[in-house]
């Protein structure tokens, strides 16, 4: 007898072990970073081959309206973020700048999810942003029609609206020079 509360101490012991190292993992930022070849985490959500829903939302700095038509044609990068999200302060600076060297080829459609109006406003201001962004204040299309997994939530949509990958986390410049090469070329007259 004692020596099968001897194992059970051990394996409880163990399995105490794997969920804080994989919790250890989580805080200290090791995010899974989805590439063409792998999926969302579980069925939740949009996965790779999917096509992105439409929507509909007011525009943040406008008043026009932005939906996946904005991108007019373009594969888009559509990204969730707020104000309150601090992974999204990194996130946003990496991909404004992208979007001011290939804003010609590709469109970037972000989503401000969560925030009083001013916040998402100083937000924007405070890193300059010039590409369309929607206002999702009640979380709607992120939580609803997206399901994204956390922020900040990043997808790559070719010009017909197909989810070409998914990374759940900060994008850095690499990630964004690998995507670009996924977007098809455009034949020149």
């Amino acid at each position: 007898m004692r020596f099968l509360k001897t194992r059970v101490v051990y394996l409880i012991g163990f399995i105490l072990v794997v969920v804080l190292a994989a919790c250890a993992g989580i805080l200290l930022g090791k995010r899974p970073i989805v590439t063409p070849k792998t999926l969302v985490i579980g069925n939740q959500g949009l996965t790779i081959g999917q096509k992105a829903p439409d929507f509909e939302l007011p525009s943040l700095t406008s008043s026009s309206s932005i939906t996946l038509k904005t991108a007019k044609g373009k594969p888009i990068i559509l990204t969730f973020f707020a104000s309150w999200c601090t992974p999204c302060k990194t996130d946003i600076p990496t991909i404004e700048s992208f979007y001011r060297q290939n804003q010609n080829q590709i469109s970037v459609i972000g989503i401000d999810t969560g925030d009083t109006k001013s916040a998402a406003l100083n937000f924007v201001k405070s890193y300059d942003l010039t590409f369309p962004i929607g206002y999702d204040p009640t979380q709607e299309l992120a939580n609803v029609l997206y399901l994204i997994p956390g922020m900040p939530t990043t997808y790559f949509i070719s010009d017909s609206h197909q989810v070409l990958g998914i990374q759940i986390g900060i994008v850095r410049p690499s990630l964004l020079q690998t995507w670009k090469q996924l977007f098809p070329k455009k034949a020149s007259n």
